[in-house]
């Protein structure tokens, strides 16, 4: 679960757990926000995979927020707060 990602930092981890929140930037960065609706989520996970054509769907982030989805990355500390990035679109997986 996202609440459990702070105790990983510098760690390659996999989380499962509900969308709150997201922003595409680009054709190849996106943001989301996991674990609950607070106004700082227990982790946020940053997208850098490269180019996507999902991310060119304006429906991009709705589709995440329908079920839960489960990433694998390297949990971070950026400005104190627990961040996984995810360098390849494979560790992004949609349980719907």
């Amino acid at each position: 679960m996202a609440k459990e990602a702070y105790k990983h930092v510098g760690e390659m981890m996999t989380v499962r757990d509900s969308v709150y929140f997201g922003q595409v930037y680009n054709d190849s960065t996106a943001t989301v926000e996991l674990g609950n609706r607070r106004l700082i989520a227990p982790l946020t996970v940053v997208f850098s995979a490269g180019k996507n054509p999902k991310l060119a769907n304006p429906h991009f982030i709705s589709d995440l927020q329908r079920g839960r989805i489960t990433v694998n990355g390297l949990v971070m500390l950026i400005k104190g707060h627990p961040t996984i990035i995810v360098f390849n679109w494979r560790d992004l997986k949609v349980d719907e």
